[in-house]
């Protein structure tokens, strides 16, 4: 008799780690698609990023030309935008 109740015992344990195993996978699987989406979502907040910074060095530059433009010399610009004023010299002639 515990013999049987042995099989029996061990085919729960059987049915319970397949059940485990396959509730495993599945976790496994949302874990997996909830890292793709969280690599998705970190691709596209980086390329957003990098075009704000590209439209808002785009921005500077054309202030600086506008300062240029109105009179102000290297040094009055660099002091307005705390930047040495041979780097202004270097971002005007696109350096």
């Amino acid at each position: 008799m515990r013999a049987g109740q042995s099989e029996k015992h061990c085919e729960r344990a059987h049915a319970l780690d397949r059940t485990e195993r396959s509730a495993a996978s599945r976790l496994r699987g949302m874990a997996d698609a909830k890292q793709e989406k969280a690599r998705q979502d970190l691709r596209r907040a980086q390329a957003n990023f990098a075009r704000k910074i590209d439209k808002a060095h785009a921005e500077r530059l054309e202030s600086f030309k506008r300062a240029q433009k109105a009179g102000l010399s290297l040094r009055e610009i660099s002091k307005e935008v705390g930047l040495h004023w041979t780097r202004i010299g270097q971002l005007l002639r696109g350096e």
